[in-house]
């Protein structure tokens, strides 16, 4: 299972190369290979202190919460891996959400501050975003204790996140009601990444939209807003480092701030956008 987690990460660099060869050669159009080389920087930069982070922290705690599972969940029937599929979108969608929160903000903001989008867009995560704090994977540990094995629950949430990667173009448009009412899409995507007002907090899900449309957060795209990308009130940057310093010097601005038990609250927790 490791090995497809794998080979897909080279699916993500293939599919960000094609795209910039594609789109400078083929059908030439304006493209940001500056974003490119910033999004494959962070992503074998994540890729390196992911696998570190996992193998040493996070398998040995999920491995533990398994151990004192209820259940034993079987992946032996189409149904089990329905179960399997559904689990993982839902707790992809409640992880998102709370990186879009308070201290959590720190470590995912950097995947929205590009001002443009592509594919290698998927991946501009901070290195601090593949923690077991910082990057909410804690998230996870409910469904080792429900009886779903640890490294087979760990790699299909790394392939469904990969997956992903196709959501991150302007150039895709909207794919009709039928699947864009189940399915998350690009037209989806391009709201969550948004920083218009009308968009802001919109549209977690993962490769499903369904969890967006129950729980109230979703959005569809207005053809008549034109999307604005990046961080509120932040010009943004293709330097790594200053990418990753801008939240935690946000951060300390707004701790320096706190007056109340409240101010604290929405420091720690709070929603940024």
């Amino acid at each position: 299972m490791f090995h497809a987690v794998r080979d897909l990460d080279i699916f993500f660099f293939a599919l960000a190369v094609v795209e910039g060869l594609f789109f400078t050669f083929i059908l030439p159009q304006k493209y940001d290979w500056k974003l490119f080389l910033s999004g494959v920087g962070f992503k074998a930069i994540r890729i390196l202190i992911g696998t570190i982070a996992s193998v040493v922290i996070f398998v040995p705690i999920a491995m533990w919460v398994y151990q004192h599972r209820l259940f034993t969940i079987e992946l032996s029937s189409p149904l089990s891996f329905l179960g399997l599929f559904l689990t993982v979108e839902f707790i992809y969608y409640v992880r998102h959400l709370i990186l879009h929160r308070g201290i959590f903000w720190i470590t995912h903001s950097a995947h929205h501050s590009p001002r443009d989008l592509n594919y290698a867009v998927a991946g501009v995560l901070s290195w601090e975003s593949s923690t077991f704090l910082f990057g909410a994977y804690f998230v996870l540990l409910p469904a080792f204790w429900l009886g779903f094995e640890p490294l087979y629950f760990i790699a299909a949430f790394g392939v469904d996140v990969i997956l992903q990667t196709w959501f991150h173009t302007t150039r895709i448009k909207k794919l009709g009601w039928l699947l864009e009412s189940v399915l998350n899409t690009p037209s989806h995507h391009r709201v969550h990444h948004a920083k218009n007002p009308e968009y802001l907090g919109a549209n977690y899900g993962a490769l499903l939209i369904i969890f967006d449309r129950i729980f109230g957060t979703f959005v569809p795209e207005d053809d008549k807003i034109k999307i604005e990308y990046g961080l509120p009130g932040w010009e943004g940057s293709y330097n790594p480092v200053t990418v990753l310093l801008h939240p935690w010097k946000n951060f300390f601005r707004n701790l320096m701030r706190v007056r109340s038990p409240s101010d604290l609250w929405q420091c720690l927790a709070g929603n940024p956008d």
